[in-house]
């Protein structure tokens, strides 16, 4: 524990002098993550990205300037998903694998998003409630 509050003060004063690190955010995931690891942060001027380990799980959340979280979002496995997302996903893309898959909350809602690809397409889904998707974005290969 005293290793991790070690490197967020030596990457707090690091970012402060170099970055413009936000230390409202910095308190804000101190107080809410206290047993993360493996913590990364990426500073912009719009938001504050923080990468960690939690209960042997990796979550991504985003902090705005006034140091409040607008988002958070974990990486899931396919059989996590609620049945009626997983249903409709192998009925629409069953010639497809998955890349990517994530579950999103923020204060309005929880979406699922989920990256399918084959030889010919990469998509991007998003959950519409617990039973459909719709395309978030696509590309061809």
């Amino acid at each position: 524990m005293s290793a991790i509050v070690l490197f967020i003060a030596i990457t707090s004063l690091f970012a402060n002098d170099k970055n413009g690190i936000n230390e409202k955010a910095v308190t804000s995931f101190q107080k809410e993550f206290q047993n993360a690891t493996e913590v990364s942060w990426q500073f912009s001027s719009q938001f504050v990205k923080v990468s960690f380990t939690l209960n042997e799980q990796f979550f991504t959340a985003y902090y705005n300037e006034e140091g409040e979280r607008l988002a958070i979002a974990r990486n899931l496995r396919s059989l996590e998903l609620p049945m009626g997302l997983l249903e409709e996903l192998k009925s629409s893309y069953k010639n497809y694998w998955i890349t990517d898959l994530f579950e999103m909350h923020t204060p309005d809602e929880t979406a699922y998003y989920i990256t399918v690809e084959n030889a010919d397409q990469k998509v991007t889904l998003k959950s519409v409630g617990l039973r459909e998707w719709m395309r978030y974005k696509v590309k061809n290969k």
